[in-house]
């Protein structure tokens, strides 16, 4: 049985940064634009995307600047709460461990990681 896929995702108002998980693994890192530049259902679109790609309902993070920003993401209701489907579930947050395997290429991305392990199980 596969571990978990984790999907961090940190929004503010001029990126969106991905970070994709499997256990201790990153499996993939993306910086988009704000969400305000693509279409309301986009971020929403790739979750399911990714969750068919990897056969598995994920587990996402996020964290936004502010409820604005959240609310422009499309994965929170219309009090703040992560939305839960077939595919994935967001949550918003409130050991020892190996480290894993990283990716490199995208510059930036200590904040995302220090939220990809405060997130963890």
């Amino acid at each position: 049985m596969h571990s978990t896929i984790a999907v961090t995702i940190r929004v503010t108002r001029t990126a969106t940064m991905l970070l994709v998980r499997q256990g201790d693994d990153e499996m993939m890192i993306a910086r988009l634009g704000p969400p305000t530049w693509a279409h309301r259902h986009a971020l929403f679109r790739l979750l399911e995307a990714l969750a068919l790609w990897f056969q598995a309902r994920l587990r996402v993070v996020l964290y936004a600047a502010n409820e604005e920003v959240a609310s422009s993401t499309g994965l929170v209701d219309g009090l703040g709460l992560g939305v839960s489907t077939l595919h994935f579930e967001v949550v918003r947050p409130e050991g020892a461990r190996r480290r894993g395997r990283r990716l490199r290429g995208v510059r930036g991305l200590s904040a995302l990681r220090r939220d990809a392990r405060r997130g963890a199980p």
